[in-house]
């Protein structure tokens, strides 16, 4: 019996070892093996370096047959090559139907995006077409109620007109009209003009107040701008003394941050002066220099400021 190690492809002879699946190869070429993959190489089961076993077989029970001849093995090893050239070309096959399967994917997707494309610009026009048609119908109904406003308006511009003749012509302009709508002698003409004289005194007497309600109105509305102009004028006279204000203040806090600095430098030149050998004659000179330039803004200890109220000045010194 001949046994090869499906590893290396050689005999296996000596230094066996299997995995936990059974199959046996060199003990070298599987540890090799585990070190790069945790596998085995033939059926995949899950395999690491420590669960190798290594096998102990005597040399006399591993034997060629003695019925293998050379014969045999290359008539093997030839069906071998048959069929993995079979199995390549079953491969070919699969590649090239993979490929055309790939193609045709790709072809349909194309397909499937223009016509997704084309479906959204489908719905685009169909919605641009159905506000369009929207549009139409409001317009439609507006046309409607419009033809029915104009007949209405016929109507009364008839009646108006008919009014207006009775009321601005002579006799005989009357007589016509009457004659027109009475034909030779009809109680309907009259009757109708009286529905117009009745429509046209009522419809003066409702624009004369509306006219009236108009007058009152904008009178009520004048004397309310009147009004609101005189608060925005008192408004602004207000703001202008406010600002007057702020100015005057801004100039008496910028006068006092110049009287507290020099009265800051007073404080640090009597400290100094403190330590100085010259203490009386100093301190003399300083507190002339400050009873001089104090005197110029006020009297008693006060700094007047720009608003006319005096602010009490305090000097506190230790000597």
């Amino acid at each position: 019996m001949r046994v090869m190690c499906q590893i290396c492809q050689e005999r296996l002879e000596s230094e066996l070892a299997c995995g936990p699946c059974g199959h046996t190869f060199h003990h070298a070429c599987l540890t090799r093996w585990l070190s790069q993959s945790a596998s085995c190489p033939l059926c995949r089961t899950t395999c690491c370096l420590g669960q190798a076993i290594k096998l102990y077989l005597d040399e006399l029970t591993i034997e060629d047959s003695p019925d293998l001849t050379m014969e045999d093995v290359q008539a093997e090893l030839e069906c071998c090559r048959n069929k993995v050239q079979d199995r390549e070309k079953e491969l070919t096959e699969r590649d090239a139907t993979i490929r055309s399967l790939t193609e045709e994917l790709t072809a349909w997707q194309a397909r499937y995006e223009s016509t997704c494309s084309q479906l959204r610009e489908e719905q685009c026009t169909t919605s641009t077409l159905r506000s369009q048609i929207r549009d139409m119908d409001k317009d439609i109904a507006k046309k409607q109620r419009i033809e029915a406003e104009c007949k209405v308006l016929e109507q009364r511009l008839s009646l108006v007109e008919s009014v207006e003749t009775v009321l601005r012509s002579g006799k005989e302009e009357v007589a016509e009209m009457m004659h027109k709508y009475r034909g030779d002698s009809s109680p309907a003409a009259c009757n109708k003009l009286a529905t117009c004289l009745t429509m046209l005194k009522n419809e003066y007497e409702l624009l004369k107040l509306k006219k009236r309600d108009a007058v009152e109105q904008r009178d009520s509305l004048q004397k309310d701008l009147h009004q609101q102009k005189c608060h925005l004028y008192e408004v602004e006279m207000q703001l202008k003394v406010c600002q007057g204000r702020l100015s005057d203040a801004e100039s008496d806090i910028s006068h006092l941050e110049a009287e507290r600095e020099g009265l800051q430098e007073n404080v640090r030149s009597l400290e100094k002066a403190l330590v100085s050998p010259s203490l009386k004659s100093f301190k003399r000179t300083r507190i002339a220099e400050t009873s001089f330039s104090y005197s110029e803004h006020g009297t008693d200890n006060t700094v007047t400021s720009g608003t006319s109220k005096k602010v009490p000045l305090m000097v506190s010194c230790c000597i």
